[in-house]
């Protein structure tokens, strides 16, 4: 929808709640910078101003933000895609080529990263989850942030 229907996105905003709508983008940094992947065409393109500007008035929560040339491989994420992105006030998840316990700590300290999301670098390891809570545990990691907080989302 995200490509093809904004309003039809804004409309279920509208009645599901901002909460329940999350912006799926699977970015790279191309030649013109930060680009945003569309997996039908397999092709990329910039944000496109409709977009952007439906994120800044707040129709989804999040973003959940791919690394689509790094996803599958280890500690591939590409912390640059998150300093080009154009909002830096929406709630980021980071997904794709993220594996290690210092990766993840050092994603969770910038300040628009709400999450990271890990996919099959979980699978096939014993304990994979226990080993990255006692990691993480102790990391000094910022306290959460709740909707309060977030300016775009008091209109909504």
């Amino acid at each position: 929808l995200l490509h093809d229907d904004l309003l039809m996105v804004r409309e279920l905003s509208e009645q599901l709640g901002v909460q329940a709508v999350i912006a799926s983008l699977p970015m790279e940094i191309g030649l013109h910078g930060l680009e945003w992947y569309d997996y039908r065409s397999q092709t990329t393109a910039p944000l496109s101003a409709a977009l952007i500007e439906t994120i800044e008035q707040g129709v989804v929560s999040e973003i959940f933000l791919t690394d689509r040339q790094h996803e599958g491989s280890p500690a591939g994420f590409e912390s640059t895609l998150i300093e080009l992105f154009p909002n830096q006030k929406i709630p980021l998840i980071a997904f794709g080529g993220i594996s290690k316990a210092e990766q993840i700590s050092t994603l969770l300290t910038l300040p628009n990263v709400a999450a990271v999301s890990i996919g099959n670098f979980l699978n096939y390891r014993e304990h994979a989850i226990q080993k990255l809570k006692e990691v993480l545990v102790s990391a000094a990691l910022r306290p959460p942030n709740y909707a309060t907080e977030y300016p775009f989302l008091n209109n909504v």
